[in-house]
Formats: structure tokens, sequence, C-alpha cells
């Protein structure tokens, strides 16, 4: 009786571990992250400055790595969405381009003309040999190199001398069409390099996110629409195709601090999941903020973006220049370090979502000695996601040429 009875414990042991295996693995099979393959992938925050057209001392590039972890080649359509802010009377007040940065103390932008939010996109192909990562300068473009039967191929550089957007892929067949596979990853390193004497490079990565496809058997999707979760009454996304966009995006950072031996701000850029790449029509979303201080009081606040947005955390509540007034400011929360919860206002409609995804970024002045400046340095950093919104989700429509 002791033998049978230890005989159905380790059996009941097993199946217990095989049960948890699979709902983990189904769990892992419909996810949103920045650790794992997808076949859908994001790279929220990308800027190219070669020409430094604000006069800032600093030329700016990205690296966008693409990795394919599958055995076999892989086509990736992939998407530049350009959100640089242009002013509205032509060239800026520096002549060197119609690029303005939005939520400045003094307008980029001649007299008469105002800093306005701008979306276009451009498309291109990438064909991935089996384990082949690739890694290319968005200023600059890149090559793919021909390998194991894959045929490479041209990235081509950004048109304008100011680039300030995101870059979106999406796992397809020769036909262009979306595959249930989850292989694709990658990351971006941002690099700017000052001048002068003795001058400087200042370099910051973050990880691309994976909105994983639901099915992973390679079979081709019937359309060109990404279902992001399901959404209920949908003509288009009745059923989910692709993990469903977070309900909580989760910040842990430093408050904002302007004075001092070492200032600090952190950049937060948000990106909607829900993007339509044929009609370049643009949806606004409403999101809400949470803030957390080390003491556990808590403080909100809101604001609306459409494409694309990047902000300093202590101007998404106040006007350029009065930043000590935020509730992301040291001065405020009286502790060095919080949480940020983002979520966003979940509409009725059924042929859009509001979901986001975001990375952030850290800048820092330090001052070595008394003789020489400050050093700054940064960091990127993803964020973590919480929860779905059951009965609404986000999509994603775009086309081939």
């Amino acid at each position: 009786m002791v033998k049978r009875a230890l005989l159905i414990g380790t059996v009941s042991a097993v199946v217990m571990l095989a049960t948890v295996l699979t709902l983990s693995q189904a769990v892992r099979a419909q996810t949103v992250a920045s650790d794992r393959a997808a076949g859908y992938v994001v790279w929220p925050k990308v800027v190219v400055d070669l020409d430094d057209v604000f006069d800032e001392g600093r030329s700016v590039d990205t690296t966008v790595q693409i990795t394919n972890v599958a055995n076999e080649i892989r086509t990736v359509q992939c998407y530049f969405v350009d959100a640089t802010p242009r002013c509205t009377n032509g060239l800026n007040r520096f002549e060197t381009s119609t690029a303005c940065r939005e939520g400045q103390p003094t307008s980029d932008c001649r007299p008469g003309g105002s800093c306005q939010a701008t979306w276009n996109e451009t498309d291109f192909t990438v064909t991935l040999s089996p384990f082949q990562p690739f890694a290319w300068s968005v200023g600059e473009g890149g090559t793919v190199p021909p390998a194991d039967g894959s045929p490479g191929g041209i990235i081509n550089p950004v048109g304008d001398v100011y680039f300030l957007g995101e870059v979106k892929c999406i796992e397809v067949n020769s036909s262009a069409f979306p595959i249930n596979a989850n292989d694709i990853k990658g990351e971006a390193t941002i690099y700017e390099v000052s001048g002068g004497s003795p001058g400087s490079v200042d370099v910051r990565s973050y990880n691309a996110i994976g909105v994983q496809a639901v099915l992973n058997d390679g079979a081709a999707q019937a359309d060109r629409v990404l279902c992001l979760g399901s959404t209920t009454g949908s003509t288009e996304c009745a059923t989910a195709e692709y993990a469903s966009c977070p309900a909580v995006v989760v910040l842990d950072h430093f408050f904002d601090q302007n004075a001092g031996d070492a200032p600090r701000r952190t950049d937060l850029t948000l990106v909607p999941c829900s993007e339509d790449l044929l009609a370049q029509s643009l949806t606004a979303t409403a999101v809400q903020f949470l803030i957390y201080n080390e003491f556990e009081q808590r403080f909100s606040a809101s604001t609306r973006f459409q494409c694309f947005r990047e902000t300093q955390l202590s101007r998404i509540d106040s006007r350029p220049g009065q930043e000590l007034s935020s509730v992301w400011n040291v001065a405020v929360q009286g502790t060095l370090t919080g949480q940020t919860r983002i979520r966003p206002v979940i509409g009725a409609e059924t042929n859009v979502g509001h979901g986001v995804l975001a990375v952030a970024e850290e800048f820092r002045s330090i001052a070595v000695s008394p003789t020489d400046g400050p050093v700054s340095g940064s960091s990127a950093f993803n964020t973590v996601y919480i929860g779905t919104n059951p009965g609404k989700g986000d999509f994603v429509r775009f086309d081939v040429p």
C-alpha cells in the first residue's frame, strides 16, 4: 500500500508538472515582452541627427539590430514611422531643417510658426538566413548580406537629416502575409558623439518590444491586419492573432532633479499599439498616470497623444521652465525614486484599440572636479507590462507596394 501510494503520488506530481509546463508554454506563446522573440517587433525610440540641426554640439544616430532565431529563412516586412515634429512656416530658426522639438522652453521655429506633430511611414523588406543577426545604421542605411539561400537586401537611410520615430517589423511569408511564428528579436543602440576638446561618446541601448503570435505553426494569416488581442463586436479582430497589449505599463525611475551636483531627468517615449500603416490615419489615445513615491503617497496626471510621444516626465504636467512644480520632480515628492503606472483609457470603438508600449531614458550630469566641466551620461531601459484588456484588442493594418 505504501509503494502504491508513493507511485500514485509520483504520477500525480508528473501530471501536475506537465500541466504547469503546458500552461506556462501557452502563456509564453501570448506575451508582450522585451526579452523574447516574437512575430511582431517594435523599436519605439529611434533618433537620427547626423548634422546637429539644433546646434547642440553633438551628432546622433541609432543602430537597429534584428535577429532571426529560426533554423530557416525568414522574411520581415518593416516600417520606419517618422514622427518628427515640423515647423509650420518652413525651416526652423537654425535654418537647417523643418524639424523642431515640441515642449522646448524656446521654440525651435522662426517667429510666426509653431511646432506641429506629423506622421508618415516608409516600408522596406529584410530577408534573414537561419539564425542570422543583422544591424544597420538608421542614418546611413545598411546592406543585408546574402547567405544560406537568403537574397539579402538593401536598407536605405531615412530621408531627412533629422529623424525621430520608431521601427516596426512583421514576420511574413513570400507573399507578404503575416505568419504564425515567433522568430524575431531586436535591440536598438543610440549613439551621441560630442565635438570639441576632449569630446565624448555616449551610448545607450534597449531591447525591442516583441508581440508574440498566439499560434506558432508557421501558417499564413488571411489578411494584413494584425489582431493584438480580440475585440468584442469587431468584424476584423473577433479572434486574437497576437498577444494583447498590456493594461498597465510600469516604470521605476528617479524623480527629475534640476539642481545640485548631479541633475538628472527621465524621458518617456509612448507609442500606440494600434496603427494604420495603410491609410496613415491617426487616432488619439488618452493616458492616465499614477505616481507613487517612497512613502507610498499617490499622485496622478494625464495626457493625450497620437502616433508618438517623447517627453521629459516633469513636462507632462507642467510648462517648459516650470518643471520644479511637476509631480515628477524631486522637489515636490521629497524622495529620490518612485514608480509611475501608465494606463491607457480604453474606448468603445470596434475598429481601433488604445493600448500603448513604452521605453524610457535617463540623462544625468556629474561634476567630476571644480576645474573640469560636468560629464553627461545616459541609459535606456525597458518598462514592465501588466495584464491585458479583455474584449478590447488593437489593430495594426499594413500593405506592401
